[in-house]
């Protein structure tokens, strides 16, 4: 499968779609990224979770 293809066509027929999922995709990257600097800042994840 062309990859170039595959996202032409995914823009082009459902372009809300594909944005959403990449929207979702950078949200999840920079969740991810926020969580390891809280447990960097925090050492939680040296001890267990006491809420």
């Amino acid at each position: 499968m062309d990859v170039h293809f595959l996202l032409t066509h995914l823009c082009g027929i459902s372009h809300p779609a594909w944005r959403t999922f990449h929207t979702i995709r950078i949200d999840a990257a920079w969740l991810s990224q926020y969580t390891l600097r809280y447990r960097y800042v925090t050492g939680s994840w040296l001890r267990l979770d006491t809420r």
